[in-house]
C-alpha cells in the first residue's frame, strides 16, 4: 500500500500539516493495468462516492478531500471545491489547491465526469452525458452525500463552464466563486461536420450517433500517441504562449499525465481520447447562437461574487469560428458591460504573460489572488475596467509585395475556396500534411464539413521567410467564420508549393 493511501486510513482522510507531495506519473507504463489507477499519483489520498444520474446511470466519482487541521476545525472551516477543465485531472493544481490549504480552507478536488480516476470507474456509463449532468453529479456529492451547504467553486476552461452553470442552477450552494480562463462565454454558430450537426441535442441522447461523429476523426480532440500529445501541450500559437513549459514541474505533470494514457490500458485510452471530443461537443451544446437559454445569454445572471481570470495570450480564446478576434474587445467587454448592466458582483483580472494555464505561468501571484478573493471578496489591482483599447494589439501591416510561391498559393487557395472546390482544395494540400493534429484526409473532411458555406476567404500575410526549403508564413484568415492568425508551412511537392499545415 502506498504510503499516502495507508496515512489517509489512520487519520481518516484528514491531511495534517505536511508537505504536500508531487503529483507523479510513472515513467513505465503497464498497458495490462489501470492506467489512472496504477500509474498516475495524486498528491493527496483519493476517495471515491457512488452516485445515480438524471438518467438511472451509476457512477462512481473519484475526489480528493483535504485539510491541514483536526476533526473540530474541519467541521467549521470554509470550503473550496475544485472543477478541472477538459482533459485534466485532480492532480495539476499546485499552488490553487496548496494556498486555500494552508489558510484553513478545506478543499475537495473532483474528478468529475470520465476524467482522472473517475475515467476507469465509468466505462458502463454513456459517455454523452450533457454538463448539467455533470453539475447535477457534483451537487449530489458536494452538497447531499458531503452535507457541504455553501462551498466557494473554482473552475478552470470547461471546468469554468461546469461551475459557471452550477452557480445559476444552484446559487443557494455558491458562496464566492472564480472562474479561471473559463468556457462558455461565446456564443457558437450552428457547426456541421461531415453532415452531422455539432449542436444537434440528439447527440446527447444517441452515443452511437456521437461516435459515428467522432470516428471521423475531424472533432477537435487528442492524438493516438504520447508523443503527438505531449507535443501539442508544448507547441505555441503564434502570438500565444502553450499550454505548459517543460521546465515547470506542474506544467510536464500536466502533459505527461494526458500523454502516458495513450501508452496505458487499451480501452482507457479509447474512452479518454472519445470523452475529450464529447466534452468539446457538449460545451457547444449549451452555447449555441439561436438559443436564448444557452449559458453566454445567461452568464452575467450569476448571483454569487465571482471573479474571472484571464491570461492576455490565452491560445484558447477566441474560440475558432464564433466570429471573435480578440480576447478583450470581443469576449471580456461584452461581457463586462453585460454584468454591469445586471448588476453582476463580479471582477476581472487580466494577466498580461499568462496563457490558458495561469496557475502554472504565475503560480504566486494567482494564488495570492484567488485567496485574497476568497478571504476578503476583492483582488489586488489592475482590474479591467471597460477600456478595451489598452489591450488591443498594435496595427499589423501586410506584405506590400509577396515572393512568387507565396503570391501563386495565395491566389489559387483564395480562388479555389471561394468556388467552394474541394477536389481542388485536395491538390493544393501536401500529402504529408499535419495541421492542428489532422492528416490529409481529417483536413479534407474539416473543409467539407463548411465549404459550402463559404461566401468569403481572405488571406492575409504579413511575414513569409523562406527556412530549409520551406515557405513559413504569418498570416491571417480572414472569412465568414471571423478573423483567425495562423502560421503555417508552404512545402514543395510534385513541383508545386502545398499547404504543408501549422505542424500542430
Amino acid at each position: 500500500m502506498r504510503a499516502q493511501h495507508l496515512f489517509a486510513v489512520l487519520c481518516l482522510c484528514t491531511v495534517h500539516a505536511l508537505a504536500a507531495p508531487a503529483a507523479s506519473v510513472d515513467e513505465t507504463i503497464d498497458p495490462g493495468k489501470s492506467y489512472w489507477n496504477e500509474h498516475v499519483h495524486y498528491p493527496y489520498p483519493v476517495q471515491s462516492a457512488k452516485l445515480r444520474d438524471r438518467h438511472g446511470s451509476d457512477w462512481e466519482l473519484a475526489y480528493m478531500d483535504v485539510f491541514t487541521g483536526d476533526a473540530a476545525a474541519r467541521a467549521k472551516a470554509p470550503v473550496l471545491v475544485l472543477l478541472h477543465g477538459r482533459g485534466m485531472n485532480s492532480g495539476y493544481w499546485g499552488s490553487l489547491l496548496e494556498a486555500p490549504l494552508a489558510a484553513g480552507w478545506r478543499v475537495i478536488s473532483i474528478d468529475w465526469g470520465h476524467f482522472g480516476k473517475s475515467l476507469p470507474r465509468n466505462l458502463k456509463v454513456p459517455l454523452n452525458r450533457s454538463l448539467d449532468d455533470v453539475r447535477e453529479l457534483v451537487h449530489q456529492l458536494v452538497v447531499k452525500q458531503l452535507g457541504i451547504a455553501r462551498a466557494d467553486y473554482l473552475g478552470h476552461s470547461l471546468g469554468g463552464q461546469v461551475a459557471a452553470g452550477y452557480a445559476l442552477r444552484y446559487p443557494a450552494n455558491v458562496r464566492r466563486l472564480v472562474l479561471y480562463a473559463p468556457g462558455g462565454m461565446e456564443s457558437v454558430p450552428q457547426t456541421t461536420i461531415q453532415f452531422l450537426k455539432l449542436d444537434d441535442p440528439a447527440l446527447q441522447t444517441d452515443e452511437a450517433k456521437f461516435v459515428t461523429l467522432w470516428e471521423t476523426g475531424t472533432l477537435p480532440g487528442l492524438s493516438k500517441t504520447a508523443e503527438e500529445v505531449q507535443k501539442a501541450f508544448y507547441q505555441a500559437k503564434p502570438g500565444k504562449l502553450p499550454y505548459g513549459r517543460k521546465e515547470n514541474p506542474l506544467s510536464r505533470y500536466s502533459a505527461n499525465s494526458r500523454a502516458q494514457a495513450m501508452n496505458g490500458n487499451p480501452q482507457e485510452a479509447e474512452r479518454y481520447r472519445q470523452v475529450y471530443s464529447w466534452y468539446t461537443v457538449a460545451a457547444l451544446l449549451e452555447s449555441r447562437q439561436d438559443d436564448e437559454n444557452s449559458l453566454p445569454a445567461r452568464f452575467s445572471r450569476i448571483q454569487a461574487p465571482t471573479l474571472l481570470l484571464l491570461g492576455l495570450q490565452d491560445p484558447v480564446f477566441p474560440i475558432p469560428g464564433t466570429g471573435n478576434t480578440h480576447l478583450v474587445a470581443d469576449m471580456v467587454h461584452p461581457f463586462y458591460m453585460m454584468a454591469r448592466s445586471r448588476k453582476m458582483p463580479l471582477q476581472i483580472k487580466l494577466y498580461q504573460n499568462a496563457g490558458h494555464f495561469i496557475h502554472t505561468d504565475l503560480p504566486d501571484e494567482m494564488s495570492r489572488d484567488v485567496l485574497s478573493f476568497l478571504k476578503q471578496g476583492e483582488v489586488a489591482g489592475p482590474l479591467y475596467a471597460g477600456n478595451p483599447e489598452n489591450y488591443l494589439p498594435p496595427a499589423r501591416t501586410a506584405l506590400a509585395t509577396l515572393p512568387a510561391p507565396v503570391a501563386e498559393f495565395k491566389t489559387a487557395w483564395e480562388k479555389t475556396l471561394l468556388k467552394q472546390d474541394l477536389a481542388g482544395l485536395r491538390q493544393l494540400l501536401h500529402p504529408e500534411i499535419k495541421h492542428t493534429g489532422r492528416n490529409l484526409e481529417q483536413v479534407v473532411g474539416f473543409f467539407q464539413s463548411f465549404i459550402s458555406n463559404v461566401t468569403r476567404w481572405e488571406l492575409v500575410i504579413f511575414a513569409a521567410e523562406l527556412v530549409d526549403g520551406e515557405w513559413v508564413i504569418e498570416v491571417e484568415t480572414r472569412n465568414d467564420f471571423g478573423v483567425h492568425p495562423d502560421r503555417f508551412v508552404l512545402k514543395q511537392h510534385e513541383g508545386q508549393w502545398r499547404f504543408f499545415g501549422n505542424r500542430l
